[in-house]
């Protein structure tokens, strides 16, 4: 699989018995050995989610919520600091462009998890979306210096 992309845990992933495969350009683990012992050994203790493949977006100001609003399908007013939300972006005539995910931070600051492959289109998709005073917002990419994993939340044997 040469040519393709790799995260800086990639060589774990093949020291340890990964298969890996081509995902979007991305030489990715796709499982271990089962299914079911991977979903057992997660139910046991926890799973990693490598995301370094995924990109980042921060949304800020006064206008981030309908900005977002008009960027996604789903209601982001429904958010408040701490939740997520799962929503398509559309194109402003109709077709998913991708799926993200919506994170608010707190007041006016929301984080976007996006599929990194789609990144320029998906960004590229944010311009026609702008409030008439954009200067209300503020929209950043961060530059990946490291390589984020996920643990899935909330583990099976914490209380809540």
């Amino acid at each position: 699989m040469s040519g393709l992309k790799r995260t800086s845990l990639r060589d774990f992933h093949a020291a340890h018995g990964a298969r890996l495969v081509d995902f979007a350009g991305w030489e990715m683990p796709v499982q271990y050995r089962s299914i079911l012992e991977e979903h057992k050994a997660v139910r046991r203790a926890a799973g990693l989610f490598d995301v370094s493949h995924m990109g980042e977006v921060d949304v800020r100001g006064p206008e981030a919520g309908k900005f977002l609003n008009r960027l996604v399908t789903n209601d982001v007013t429904k958010l408040y600091p701490g939740r997520v939300l799962y929503s398509p972006m559309c194109y402003p005539s109709g077709g998913v462009v991708d799926d993200l995910l919506v994170y608010q931070r707190g007041p006016d600051d929301y984080f976007l998890c996006i599929t990194r492959v789609t990144s320029t289109r998906t960004s590229r998709g944010f311009g026609s979306r702008l409030p008439a005073s954009p200067s209300r917002l503020r929209i950043a990419v961060p530059t990946m210096a490291s390589s984020p994993c996920k643990v899935p939340w909330p583990l099976p044997s914490c209380s809540r």
